[in-house]
């Protein structure tokens, strides 16, 4: 027979689990990154590249906004971003009426991609101001590699701001209706979308 028999988690030598932690706690990281996984693959339907982009084309440190609403002379805000954040703020119920806003995605965190960034924000020539938003604290996260980064190669015009949850120990919120209320702020606030 050609079948093959793969070891139990009993046989399975300790090094060999998915983290290589050999403990539940490894089992548990890998079933969490799944889950991740499989949330963010729910979210992003309907969003998904094209099969040729996937299998034919190549990474891209930077994505610039695929759906901008208005003309590029007309963008005045750039929001940059990276994870499932970026889906919450393109899909926003205000989000197509807002020409003068890009929103683009940094794929490459580190190496820092410096010449992408500045070819993207070089090509918004009316833009004013870069904003970092995430959905981490700001002791969390890229925030701080990214400002202390983006700052050196802001066009002297441009400013930056961050938006994101404030200082704190925890990632979380603790209460579900408190995390959706402070997610709903930092999407409005990226986009410049008042109340």
């Amino acid at each position: 027979d050609n079948v093959v028999r793969l070891p139990s988690l009993r046989e399975r030598p300790r090094w060999l689990t998915p983290t290589g932690l050999g403990s539940a706690a490894g089992m548990l990281a890998a079933s969490l990154a799944l889950g991740v996984f499989l949330g963010l693959s729910n979210l992003s339907q309907g969003v998904l590249p094209a099969l040729e982009d996937m299998t034919g084309g190549r990474f891209h440190p930077v994505l610039d906004d695929p759906t901008l609403p208005g003309a590029r002379e007309d963008v005045k805000r750039l929001v940059l971003c990276t994870g499932k954040l970026y889906y919450e703020l393109a899909g926003h119920e205000t989000r197509a009426a807002l020409e003068d806003v890009a929103v683009c995605r940094v794929e490459l965190l580190y190496p820092f991609a410096e010449n992408e960034l500045r070819e993207l924000m070089e090509s918004y020539p009316s833009l004013a101001s870069v904003v970092w938003a995430q959905e981490e604290p700001k002791n969390m996260g890229a925030r701080n590699v990214m400002e202390t980064r983006l700052s050196s190669i802001l066009p002297q015009r441009v400013g930056y701001e961050y938006i994101g949850r404030q200082l704190r120990a925890s990632p979380g919120e603790g209460y579900a209706a408190a995390h959706r209320a402070e997610q709903s702020r930092i999407v409005r606030e990226a986009l410049g979308v008042s109340g």
